[in-house]
C-alpha cells in the first residue's frame, strides 16, 4: 500500500505485562496476491486475515493445502515455511502483519495468568486457523484508514485497534475465563476528588469548610491543603468561583433580579454577591447583564 510500501511500519501496544511490536510492510493489505508465492518463513509470528476472495495456503510438513476462506484468520508461527496462492478468478484480499513481544514490569494491572494464556495462544509453535472472525474486519479497515490519513492521534487509534485484534484472537484460541479480573480500586485522592466535586455541585446550599471536612474525615486545615493541591484554590475561592460561574449564566440567560439570583446561589446578601462578582469578573452584575444583552 502507498502509506507503508517504501518502509516497514512498527506499532507498539501494551496488553497487561506484554509489550507487543506489530510489524507491517507493503503487504499489510494485499489486494490481489500473486498467483503463486515462493515458500518463505519469518523470524516472527505472522497473522493473515482474509477479507475476500479465495486461494490456497501451502505449509511445510503438511501434505494437503489449506483452503483460504473469507473472515478467517491464519496464525503462522515463526520459522514455518509457507506460501500463498490466489485464485485468479477470485483474487485474495487479505491483511498481514508480524508480531513479537517483550515482558515489561511485573506490577502491571491484570492477573498474571492472563498474560501467560495470551503468550501461549498467540505465540504457539503450531499453525492455527481461526474461523468466523467477522468482527476483525472493521478493526483492520479502521487501521488502514488511520494510516492513510495520518490525522491527529492516529497512532493511538491504531494501537487500540491492534490491541483489540490481539485480544479477540486470544479469546478465539482459548477457553480461558479470567476468574475475577481485578478492577482497580479508586485511590484515596480519587475518592476525595469525587466527594469534593459532589459536595460543590450543591453550591446553592449552605456549604461550609467544617461540613466538608467532616465528610472527608479531615481537619479544616487538612481539607484546605487537599483543595489547594487538587484545585489550586481554598474552600472559599472554589465555592465563590462555582457560584459566580452560575451567576454569569443566570445574568446572561434570564431576567431574574440580581437580588433573587444572589439568594438562589447561596450568597448571604445581594451586596456581598455584587462585591464578590466584581472582584471575580472586574464588572458589576448589572453591567455584565447589559454587555451580554448587547452581544445577543
Amino acid at each position: 500500500m502507498e502509506f507503508i510500501a517504501a518502509t516497514n511500519f512498527i506499532i507498539q501496544t501494551r496488553i497487561g505485562s506484554l509489550m507487543f511490536a506489530i510489524h507491517m510492510d507493503g503487504t499489510f493489505l494485499s489486494d490481489g496476491s500473486p498467483a503463486m508465492q515462493n515458500q518463505h518463513n519469518h523470524a516472527m509470528s505472522e497473522l493473515h486475515f482474509v477479507e475476500s476472495g479465495s486461494g490456497l495456503l501451502t505449509l511445510s510438513g503438511q501434505e494437503e493445502e489449506e483452503a483460504l476462506i473469507p473472515h478467517t484468520a491464519y496464525l503462522i508461527p515463526s520459522g514455518l515455511y509457507h506460501a500463498f496462492q490466489s485464485d485468479r478468478f477470485a483474487p485474495l484480499r487479505k491483511y498481514t502483519f508480524r508480531f513479537e513481544y517483550v515482558e515489561v514490569d511485573e506490577h502491571s494491572k491484570g492477573p498474571p495468568e492472563e498474560a501467560e494464556t495470551m503468550k501461549a495462544a498467540l505465540l504457539s509453535k503450531e499453525f492455527r486457523r481461526i474461523p468466523n472472525q467477522e468482527r476483525l474486519l472493521p478493526l483492520f479497515q479502521r487501521i488502514t484508514r488511520e494510516l492513510q490519513e495520518r490525522r491527529l492521534d492516529y497512532y493511538t487509534i491504531v494501537q487500540a485497534r491492534f490491541s483489540e485484534i490481539l485480544v479477540e484472537l486470544m479469546r478465539a484460541l482459548t477457553s480461558f475465563s479470567a476468574a475475577t479480573v481485578p478492577v482497580p480500586f479508586p485511590s484515596i485522592n480519587d475518592t476525595r476528588c469525587q466527594l469534593i466535586d459532589d459536595y460543590f455541585d450543591h453550591y446553592s446550599s449552605h456549604l461550609t469548610l467544617e461540613h466538608l471536612s467532616s465528610l472527608l474525615h479531615l481537619s479544616t486545615r487538612q481539607t484546605n491543603r487537599v483543595l489547594q493541591r487538587m484545585y489550586k484554590k481554598t474552600f472559599s475561592e472554589k465555592l465563590a468561583d462555582i457560584r459566580i460561574e452560575a451567576a454569569r449564566k443566570q445574568l446572561a440567560h434570564t431576567k431574574l433580579p440580581v437580588a433573587l439570583i444572589a439568594e438562589q446561589l447561596g450568597f448571604a446578601s445581594s451586596s456581598f454577591f455584587c462585591k464578590t462578582f466584581k472582584k471575580r469578573t472586574g464588572t458589576t452584575p448589572q453591567a455584565y447583564r447589559k454587555m451580554n444583552a448587547r452581544l445577543k
